[in-house]
């Protein structure tokens, strides 16, 4: 029980600390930031059909993906030999993080990267972009 809330503390002020926004200048697409805040709560809430089985199993060099609109959130696990599971809220913080860190303030961002910790210390990269980007960093 400590432990996981050592981890889930450690995640959270992961979160804090390490967004990475694309650079304004790259050539690739923007999309709503709205769209980006309706999928972060689309996640807090749980929102799918059918509903996600939190905290969510993120398999061996897998990434998983959400899209709301123009915006795609992709949980990437680069490690090859081990699954790790991330939490409903700390996935909904991520992207709260990269939407605060990255908005540029006319409605629309280009979004950005954040790594968290997954529930046995692995680290995922949570990515948020156009959607017409796919999973593609």
């Amino acid at each position: 029980m400590r432990s996981s809330v050592y981890a889930a503390l450690f995640s959270l002020v992961a979160v804090g600390l390490a967004v990475e926004c694309h650079p304004k200048v790259d050539p690739i697409p923007t999309f709503s930031l709205s769209d980006g805040r309706n999928l972060q709560n689309d996640i807090h809430g749980n929102q799918f059909n059918p509903p996600l089985n939190f905290p969510l199993t993120i398999d061996p060099a897998h990434t998983a993906s959400f899209s709301v609109g123009s915006a795609i959130a992709c949980i990437e696990n680069a490690y090859s030999f081990e699954s790790t599971k991330i939490g409903q809220t700390d996935l909904a913080n991520a992207i709260q993080a990269i939407m605060d860190e990255c908005d540029h303030g006319n409605g629309v961002t280009k979004g950005g990267k954040v790594d968290i910790i997954g529930d046995n210390g692995l680290p995922l990269e949570v990515l948020i972009q156009d959607r017409a980007l796919g999973c593609e960093n």
